[in-house]
């Protein structure tokens, strides 16, 4: 209903069926201001007071006869007659408004006021659902509000003159003309004009993004205590970006870089105290890519900011220009500056086909400049660090960051395998270089703890991995054994599990789990040029050890890395397992929460390696 509306209620109304209705709206005023900057045009924001709850009913039910009659017997059913409120023990009954919680609510309120704000005849004319926004001449909106206010008092609704604000384009502070009826109107200086929650000008926006500044320090203050797993699952996602999307979109935030980096820096320390790691800037620069990149998924404001502007403007360039037409200004000059800044700051990004007249997805931009920083960092890494940059930017390494960390399912990691989760994602010091008990030197990457034979985190790793399997299977409805007796991979040892009914072709599944240290020192160097050498390595002398098994069995070798990374054959196991299960539970996530409990299970027993030994080698002090 809303969509079949919206092209009757735009471009004047943005609120209801317009998607990037509300940054639209922004940018449309913006680029009204540009185009008229030092003119004598004044503009002028309307609130109306308790909009939604004051609307007559008669006037609603009017509109949508006229309209959308065929909705004509839902509505009337829902306000024809009074609605009762219950308030305690109390009953109140409602006879005026759009009931609160209802869906077509803000499309009832935007259809009753349409015929009214249709009628208007300012040079610029946009609403957001209740906020209006009226430009032009001083004679041409006093001439509309003194139109408009009766008209909405007909309906029920009252203009705010308390909340209205007049600013004057040729920069006068003072009134020099009146509006009888907004008396108490006050007037907004042009430099601190804001629309919808965004600043219109340049001027303004430090304060903006001083207010997110301290929004997210104090979000950032009140997740401490939380356990360092949730706190980051968090940070990550509702905290500084995520929170200053909008912000990012509807206004040029990138003009005011200063301002983006403290509360990327506040983001910074918080992080770092969360996972208790030292950041260089390298490895916050890693830090902040996408998780797909081989960041932390923690994006910071200074890399997102202008690939957001630029999006938001040029997906509402054609509207700006509908509502702007009278206006002339479609924000192209706004879109072209920031297209030119964009190329100068990634000048090895000339392939890439954008420009001001083409729609440019956030996304797109995001993630050719992300894999821009990741080329940089690559080139600038030994193979050391090379290697576990590289296999970060796998598919699926850096699952356990999405897993929603609640403790009942199994998904909430202890705060020090968090630790040496991210910092070895990162290439950041887990521990002091040290002597272990076995006479070896120990590395401060924990790579050696890795690779020792001993080490106390291969064998619960490798029981919690092949225990998912089993686990995934019988979800799937396939019944499976660990470690069957009766069967000899021919060494004398038993393979890690069997289905014990058909899996595929008639043939029950047989299966090896492997996790193999991407660092060892017969890996890193191949794993530096070629991620998931590690995972691959195995295969010929295992898949030897199975040649006769194989022969009557479906045999899958399950290797991994202690990076995280899912070797091919893991990999297509997890998604026609994941398939499986679905058609069991009817649930269209089950592939991806498996692989998070494989990458949940990595982590674990890379902590247990790296943790265990330093508890050992201190008692040995």
């Amino acid at each position: 209903m809303a969509m079949s509306l919206a092209s009757q209620l735009a471009p004047t109304q943005l609120g209801v069926g317009t998607p990037l209705g509300c940054e639209t709206a922004v940018h449309a005023v913006r680029s009204y201001v540009s185009s008229h900057h030092g003119s004598d045009q004044v503009l002028v924001k309307l609130d109306l007071s308790n909009a939604f709850n004051s609307v007559t009913r008669e006037a609603v039910l009017t509109q949508v006869g006229l309209r959308f009659p065929a909705a004509m017997p839902l509505i009337r059913q829902a306000y024809a007659q009074p609605t009762p409120l219950f308030v305690a023990d109390k009953v109140i009954w409602s006879c005026r408004g759009v009931q609160q919680g209802d869906p077509l609510g803000p499309l009832l309120f935007a259809l009753t006021i349409d015929p009214i704000i249709q009628n208007l005849h300012s040079t610029l004319g946009l609403w957001y659902l209740d906020d209006g926004t009226l430009a032009g001449t001083a004679d041409s909106v006093s001439t509309d509000i003194a139109t408009l206010v009766p008209a909405l008092q007909r309906i029920g609704l009252k203009v705010n003159s308390q909340k209205c604000e007049a600013t004057f384009l040729h920069g006068n502070e003072f009134m020099d003309e009146t509006f009888p009826e907004l008396p108490d109107a006050r007037i907004t200086p042009l430099s601190t004009l804001s629309l919808l929650g965004a600043p219109i000008c340049a001027e303004s926006l430090p304060e903006a993004l001083d207010t997110a500044s301290q929004d997210t320090k104090r979000m950032i203050e009140r997740v401490d205590g939380i356990g360092s797993h949730a706190a980051l699952f968090f940070l990550s996602r509702y905290a500084s970006v995520p929170r200053c999307t909008y912000l990012m979109r509807a206004a040029p935030t990138y003009l005011a870089p200063q301002d983006l980096l403290n509360i990327d820096e506040a983001m910074r320390s918080a992080i770092s105290l969360t996972c208790n790691i030292a950041l260089t800037d390298k490895s916050w620069i890693q830090a902040s890519l996408p998780t797909r990149l081989g960041g932390i998924g923690v994006r910071r404001m200074e890399d997102v900011a202008l690939p957001a502007y630029i999006s938001s403007l040029s997906a509402t360039r054609d509207l700006i220009r509908l509502i702007n037409g009278r206006a002339g200004d479609d924000g192209s000059a706004q879109l072209t500056s920031a297209l030119t800044t964009f190329s100068n700051l990634y000048p090895t990004l000339d392939d890439l086909d954008f420009n001001a007249n083409t729609q440019i997805p956030q996304r797109k931009l995001d993630e050719a400049a992300s894999r821009c920083r990741l080329d940089t960092l690559l080139q600038d890494s030994n193979q050391v660090h090379r290697a576990p940059l590289l296999a970060a930017a796998e598919p699926h390494t850096g699952a356990w960051l999405d897993a929603l960390p609640v403790e009942k399912f199994g998904l909430l990691l202890p705060d020090e395998a968090v630790r040496v989760g991210v910092a070895m994602r990162l290439g950041a010091p887990v521990c002091l270089p040290h002597r272990c008990k076995y006479g070896s030197t120990a590395d401060s990457l924990g790579h050696y703890q890795l690779s020792c034979r001993r080490d106390p985190g291969r064998l619960p790793r490798q029981a919690a991995i092949n225990d998912i399997i089993r686990r995934g299977l019988a979800a799937a409805g396939v019944p499976a054994l660990l470690e069957p007796r009766g069967l000899d991979r021919g060494d004398g040892r038993r393979p890690d599990g069997v289905t014990l009914t058909p899996f595929s072709i008639g043939r029950s599944l047989l299966w090896d789990a492997t996790c193999t240290n991407t660092f060892g020192a017969t890996h890193v160097t191949d794993c530096a040029i070629s991620p998931g050498a590690a995972a691959h390595a195995p295969e010929q002398r295992k898949r030897a050890r199975y040649t006769a098994l194989a022969q009557r069995y479906r045999f899958e070798l399950l290797a991994v890395e202690t990076t995280g990374l899912l070797g091919p054959a893991i990999s297509k196991l997890l998604v026609e397992l994941g398939r499986r299960i679905t058609t069991q539970t009817g649930e269209k996530w089950e592939t991806c929460w498996i692989r998070q409990r494989i990458s949940l299970a990595i982590v674990r027993g890379n902590a247990a390696a790296i943790t265990v030994p330093l508890t050992e080698a201190a008692s040995l002090l």
